[in-house]
């Protein structure tokens, strides 16, 4: 009895340090000046930039394909722009053939009935 009493207080007090000290050893030396992690390796951090050097390349790439996701688009209205420009342009052109067409036949009909 005694035995298992002396391996349960041993086992409640071990447990707490093992672990607690698990914890402690995976965040490394934190003195709450640097950021988590900053021990484990050699950082050059944002090297005066206003985004970290991954997202840079990352915003870069999204910036650019943004970018020529607009000129595209802007193109397409243009090009669409200059269709229906040519398209008014010519519907004006065919009236006017053919207002010019009604009054050709209205003159020749007043040259006939004149005769």
């Amino acid at each position: 009895m005694k035995k298992m009493l002396l391996v349960s207080c041993l086992l409640m007090v071990s447990m707490p340090l093992v672990f607690g000290n698990a914890t402690l050893l995976a965040k490394g030396k934190d003195d709450g000046k640097t950021p988590a992690g900053w021990s484990k390796g050699e950082k050059k951090g944002w090297l005066g930039k206003l985004v970290p050097p991954g997202l840079s390349k990352d915003k870069a790439l999204r910036d650019s394909e943004k970018e020529a996701k607009r000129k595209e688009k802007a193109a397409e209205k243009e090009a669409e722009k200059l269709r229906r420009q040519q398209k008014r342009e010519a519907k004006k052109a065919a009236e006017k053939a053919k207002e010019d067409a009604q009054k050709e036949k209205e003159e020749a009909e007043k040259v006939v009935t004149q005769q």
